[in-house]
């Protein structure tokens, strides 16, 4: 069994690699065909908002740095905004977007979930898609717990299940003829579906001791042009890496058999999918 400790390296070493690097590089691709959520979650956090004073908000897995100045942008000039996350080269664009954007906003290179934070330093903790890949996911909500402050707020963006979302398997599906079967993973192991299970996201947050634990299924459309399939597929879909890596003829096969599958989401000259999604939110009072 992996240990947390495995967990978190291999994290590092992922979100500090070639995908790192490539989300860093395909930022602006990532943050359109995002956008739908990215505006949801401003709208949320613009509405947890006290009414008076200044707020302060943390950005979890921030990445890039889209939501954390969206964010910024929508909330009273008084406002802090944080960004958190692990990536270095993501946190180089989110720095660079925030300079050339003139925004006060700050990004931290640190994980979010074992970070001493000051006690009670943010009103409202934020995250798009930024929340999954925690290695201990108790351990890590309870230490944004300890950050918030007594009437501190969540609101967090995560995937559903593997199994509603088609478009985010649809390669894995397509791929899997031509290859070995791979081992059983284990569905609470950091990655885009650990916290698909509303029993276990109510289970972790209690131990992790917030209150008020709601969910709520958020689906939206998302889109992309369709001249830029081969890029999402060769670098963005979720097994591009793997498909890379595999030997000549074999990875051709692959490839064009996950290009296939893609296919099928053109329409009317854009890649269509609906991002199946969890909104969820709870209290730092119970």
């Amino acid at each position: 069994m992996t240990s947390v400790d495995e967990l978190k390296q291999q994290q590092q070493a992922f979100w500090n690699g070639p995908r790192g690097e490539v989300w860093s590089r395909r930022r602006a691709f990532m943050d359109a065909m995002l956008q739908p959520f990215e505006d949801r979650l401003v709208d949320e956090v613009r509405r947890l908002s006290p009414a008076d004073g200044p707020v302060h908000v943390l950005d979890v897995g921030c990445g890039a740095g889209a939501t954390t100045l969206a964010l910024k942008r929508a909330l009273p000039a008084a406002a802090s905004c944080l960004g958190v996350d692990i990536s270095g080269p993501l946190l180089d664009t989110a720095r660079a977007r925030a300079d050339k954007s003139g925004l006060n906003v700050r990004f931290l290179c640190a994980d979010a979930g074992a970070h001493d934070f000051r006690r009670g330093e943010f009103d409202i903790l934020a995250s798009r898609f930024g929340v999954m890949f925690f290695a201990d996911p108790a351990a890590a909500f309870a230490n944004l717990r300890r950050a918030a402050s007594d009437d501190g707020r969540l609101a967090f963006v995560v995937w559903r299940s593997a199994e509603e979302n088609d478009f985010m398997t649809a390669g894995h599906r397509a791929a899997a003829p031509h290859l070995p079967e791979p081992p059983p993973r284990d569905p609470h192991a950091p990655g885009p579906f650990s916290l698909g299970d509303p029993d276990r996201v109510r289970a972790i947050l209690d131990a992790g001791g917030w209150g008020r634990v709601e969910l709520a299924p958020l689906d939206l459309p998302c889109a992309f042009p369709a001249e830029r399939l081969d890029l999402f597929v060769d670098e963005l879909a979720p097994n591009a890496q793997d498909v890379a890596a595999l030997e000549p003829g074999l990875g051709d096969t692959v490839r064009a058999a996950v290009r296939d599958a893609y296919g099928r989401y053109v329409q009317g000259g854009e890649v269509r999918f609906t991002a199946r999604c969890w909104m969820i939110g709870a209290a730092a009072s119970g």
